[in-house]
C-alpha cells in the first residue's frame, strides 16, 4: 500500500507516532512511505527511513524544491506555505507506476488495519475523503459561494484523502491546481482544504468520519450523549483514523491534554520510545561486538 506525507521537519515527530502505529495495526502489510518535502534535513530523512526501515516497509522522500517555477512559488507563497500544496501535486510528481495514494496528515494515529478503506473502489469519483457535517454544515452554502463549487454537496476534510492516481492524471493537471491555488488566495479559510473542494466539487466520495477520521473533541461528545453506542471498545473496533484536527495537539499539551482519545497518541508514541531504544541497543551491542569488548 502507498501512503502520502507533506510536512516540514516540526511535524517528523508526530509523523513518526503516526508511522509506528500504522506499522503496528498493519503487521502483515508491507507499505511504500512517500513523503513530499523542501527542508528536511538529510539527517532527519535518515532517522525517518530507519524507523520504516527497520520495520520493514520501503521509503520514498521527494525533494520539493523545484517543483515550481520562481514567479509560480512567488504568486502562491504570498499568503500561505507552499509546502501544504504538494500533496495535491502528488499525481504529477509521483513515479507512473503508483496508481492509488493515501494521503494523511501527520497529526493523526492509526488503530485498526488500513486496508478495507485502502482497497474501495472509487466509482467515478477522484477521491475518498471524509465530511465534518456537524462542524460545517451551516457554512456550506457560504464555502459554495466563497469556492465557487456549485457541484458540491458537501466540504471535505483534507487529512485522510485517498487519491485515484491514474484518473487524477487524466483528468486534471498540475497546471490547473497551480492557477486555481493562485485564483483563490484572496478567499481561503483553511487554503489546501479549499483548494480540493473547490477543483473536485462533485468528484469526491464520502467515507464516514466517524470511522476514519475521528476528532477526539467529537468522540467525548459522542461517548457522552450516546456512551452505549460510542464507547471506548466501539472505538477500538471500528475506528481506523483518529485525527488529531486543530490547535489541540496532544504532543504540546502533555499533562493537559483534555480529550480521551489523546490516549492513544500518548500509548503509541511511548510504544515508538521503547522500540527505538531497542533498536539503539542492538546497534551498541554489534559494535562491541565487531571491537571484539564482549
Amino acid at each position: 500500500m502507498n501512503l502520502l506525507f507533506s510536512l516540514n521537519e516540526n511535524y517528523v515527530p508526530p509523523l513518526k507516532v503516526l508511522l509506528f502505529s500504522i506499522f503496528t495495526n498493519n503487521p502483515d502489510e508491507i507499505f511504500s512511505i512517500y513523503l513530499m518535502h523542501t527542508d528536511i534535513s538529510d539527517d532527519t530523512l535518515e532517522e525517518i527511513r530507519q524507523l520504516i526501515e527497520e520495520m520493514g516497509h520501503n521509503f520514498h522522500p521527494i525533494q520539493c524544491a523545484d517543483v515550481l517555477s520562481a514567479s509560480d512559488e512567488t504568486k502562491i507563497s504570498r499568503y500561505y506555505s507552499v509546502e501544504m500544496y504538494y500533496w495535491l501535486f502528488a499525481p504529477f510528481l509521483l513515479p507512473d507506476t503508483v496508481d492509488r495514494i493515501l494521503y494523511l496528515d501527520p497529526d493523526i494515529v492509526c488503530i485498526n488495519p488500513v486496508r478495507p478503506y485502502y482497497e474501495q473502489t472509487f466509482g467515478k469519483n477522484l477521491f475518498v475523503a471524509s465530511n465534518h457535517q456537524y462542524l460545517t454544515k451551516w457554512l456550506h452554502p457560504i464555502n459554495k459561494l466563497r469556492l465557487n463549487a456549485e457541484d458540491s454537496e458537501s466540504y471535505f476534510n483534507s487529512g485522510v484523502v485517498l487519491m485515484d492516481l491514474d484518473t487524477i492524471r487524466r483528468e486534471s493537471s498540475l497546471k490547473e491546481i497551480v492557477e486555481t491555488i493562485e485564483d483563490s488566495n484572496l478567499l481561503m479559510w483553511l487554503p489546501d482544504q479549499d483548494v480540493f473542494n473547490r477543483l473536485y466539487a462533485g468528484k469526491i466520495k464520502e467515507a464516514d468520519w466517524r470511522r476514519y477520521n475521528l476528532g477526539p473533541r467529537m468522540f467525548d461528545q459522542l461517548n457522552f450523549f450516546f456512551p452505549e453506542k460510542y464507547s471506548k471498545a466501539w472505538a477500538e473496533n471500528e475506528v481506523v483514523f483518529i485525527h488529531y484536527h486543530g490547535k489541540k495537539k496532544p504532543w504540546k499539551e502533555r499533562g493537559n491534554y483534555e480529550y480521551s482519545l489523546g490516549a492513544y497518541y500518548y500509548a503509541n508514541e511511548a510504544q515508538l520510545k521503547e522500540f527505538e531504544e531497542e533498536q539503539e541497543n542492538r546497534l551498541k551491542e554489534r559494535g562491541m561486538e565487531r571491537d571484539g569488548t564482549l
